[in-house]
């Protein structure tokens, strides 16, 4: 033991034998420690508050990190040198103190770091890692349900670093999942068949494809038809979980997600954005019919076919790079992630649908007021 890790030399035998040579599942080579820096007298006190710290199991990479430190403090290696009857006592080592801090932000937000554990009073050392003699810790942490045991920081809960949420949705129980997932199958099979009886309909009468609005409804029935698709690829055995979770853990994918589920967030969000867009067109070829000859929009054709899907795939193209996505369970699709999201939901989601949805009603009803003056 140097004696920059050590105390200065304690007059008389301040070292006791230990009971065992293990502390937290580690082990030790010194058999001699002392408790002269602590407020405990015995070792049945000693182990009463290790054992207390037991729970921050529930905080794997904190438990990984402070589980060191507490044997550093609490069961220091002590050297008694007879021939002088002197002792000195192992320091814990600064560096390591200091890297506890990080995995355990939730012990220092919730200010419950006791006195022999802050590094600012404590009289520790620099560099005297090596010379710790703890090793082979086997318990690993472990997380409280709902949370898993990850290896992604982002995906960390806040306060409990190593833990994440599980994959499937923890806010709502397996009968939830069930009738969930039912509505979701029942409403998409409903809107497939809706979609191929219409598309067939165009199929058949194929000459009716290049008149307007026609052309319209056609392309509105196939994004509907190609987005109800993707909804149901859920359904497929045992590739719901293979799209929501990641692989080599219960956890939802996140950011860099599996191609899968990116690719599941780009087609329904093109084809559900495409669709409101024709639906938008089909409102304003409603009020253009009323309003001038349907000469004039079908020189626009061209025009609104490049616009609508210009602008569905720049915005398909923004949220894919700008934004986190996340699987969810309970829908059975990717989508943006709620967390840090809420700026990019508002202008990438809610703005561009509302500002759709308005001009879709307002050129609906414009042509709704045209056509009764019209029949007037």
């Amino acid at each position: 033991m140097s004696e920059k890790c050590s105390t200065k030399p304690l007059p008389g035998n301040h070292c006791r034998r230990m009971p065992t040579n293990s502390c937290l599942s580690g082990s030790t080579s010194h058999s001699l420690t002392s408790f002269y820096h602590l407020s405990y007298k015995t070792q049945e006190e000693v182990d009463e508050n290790l054992s207390r710290w037991q729970n921050i199991r529930n905080v794997p990479k904190c438990w990984d990190a402070i589980r060191l430190l507490l044997c550093t403090v609490f069961l220091p290696n002590c050297q008694y040198n007879s021939s002088s009857d002197t002792s000195r006592v192992q320091l814990p080592d600064k560096e390591l103190c200091k890297k506890v801090k990080e995995p355990c932000k939730l012990i220092d937000e919730l200010k419950l770091w006791p006195r022999y554990l802050q590094c600012d009073k404590l009289n520790t050392s620099t560099g005297c890692l090596k010379e710790i003699k703890f090793a082979g810790f086997q318990t690993p942490g472990t997380c409280v349900d709902p949370l898993t045991i990850s290896n992604n920081s982002k995906l960390w809960y806040s306060g409990f670093e190593g833990c994440s949420l599980k994959c499937q949705n923890p806010w709502f129980d397996d009968n939830d999942h069930v009738v969930m997932h039912t509505l979701v199958a029942l409403l998409a099979i409903i809107c497939m068949i809706c979609n191929v009886f219409a598309i067939i309909t165009f199929i058949l009468n194929w000459s009716h494809l290049n008149v307007f609005p026609d052309n319209i409804i056609f392309h509105l029935n196939i994004c509907f038809f190609v987005c109800t698709c993707f909804w149901l690829v859920q359904f497929v055995p045992g590739l719901r979980y293979d799209v929501m979770c990641n692989p080599d853990d219960d956890t939802p994918v996140r950011t860099d997600a599996l191609f899968r589920c990116s690719l599941t967030f780009m087609v329904i969000y093109f084809f559900s954005f495409a669709s409101l867009l024709w639906l938008s067109v089909l409102a304003y070829t409603w009020h253009k019919t009323f309003e001038k000859s349907r000469e004039s929009i079908r020189r626009k054709k061209v025009f609104l076919h490049v616009g609508v899907w210009a602008v569905t795939v720049v915005l398909t193209v923004l949220s894919v790079a700008l934004v986190q996505l996340e699987g969810n369970t309970l829908t059975g699709i990717c989508f943006i992630s709620s967390v840090n999201n809420i700026t990019y939901k508002f202008f990438l989601i809610l703005v561009p649908f509302v500002i759709v949805w308005f001009l879709s009603l307002y050129f609906f009803f414009k042509g709704q007021w045209l056509f009764f003056e019209c029949d007037t």
